[in-house]
């Protein structure tokens, strides 16, 4: 599912609106022992949040610099009023109130399983980290509470010796907690000038008044 900001709502799309679940794994190459114990300790502080009492979803929303947990609305019927995940950050920021970091760099990820590797795509791979953010009807104490703990957690984790990224995939049932190796690429979402710098291309002068 993917995020319609306004509507408050997640909607049938590219799977930037994830449920608020760490899923768990067997022992592997990018899911060692340190994660596992993570994802254990993370799944007991988000199944100790109460339920809203709106009824509303418990979900991690991509947001570009990482995770934002946030109660969502469903819909079946896709919309796309508002921000979603395809806008600048500083747009993402500002509709979520978003509290950001200066070595926060955005990016736009997707992960390729077998290559052990994120490259630009989808969204369903991140940087496993919560974006922390001011108190709103969407994110209450109870979600600022469990960011920070989240987060304890997460910056308790001994590096990669490999230098790989730890980061969140969405796998549809949940966040997969991963050592994954990062590789933006330049695509068609990006603009023009990035484009032509990535090519090198010739570009000619338009003429006439």
């Amino acid at each position: 599912m993917s995020y319609s900001y306004r509507g408050r709502k997640c909607t049938p799309g590219n799977g930037t609106c994830g449920s608020a679940k760490m899923v768990k794994g067997k022992e592997t190459d990018i899911h060692d022992k340190n994660l596992m114990e993570a994802t254990t300790k993370i799944n007991a502080i988000l199944d100790g949040i109460p339920n809203d009492p709106h009824g509303r979803y418990l979900r991690f929303l991509n947001v570009k610099v990482g995770v934002f947990l946030a109660w969502m609305e469903h819909s079946d019927t896709r919309e796309i009023e508002g921000v979603t995940i395809h806008d600048d950050i500083e747009a993402i920021a500002n509709e979520f109130d978003l509290v950001l970091e200066e070595s926060d760099k955005p990016g736009l990820l997707a992960y390729d399983y077998r290559g052990r590797k994120c490259t630009t795509g989808n969204g369903s791979c991140s940087k496993a980290r919560l974006v922390k953010a001011n108190e709103s009807g969407i994110h209450d104490k109870n979600l600022m509470e469990a960011t920070t703990q989240i987060n304890k957690i997460l910056d308790g984790i001994p590096s990669d010796s490999g230098g790989r990224n730890l980061s969140f995939l969405n796998v549809n049932r949940g966040a997969y907690l991963a050592w994954m190796e990062h590789e933006e690429q330049v695509t068609i979402n990006d603009d023009f000038n990035t484009i032509a710098d990535e090519f090198d291309l010739i570009l000619e002068t338009a003429s006439g008044a």
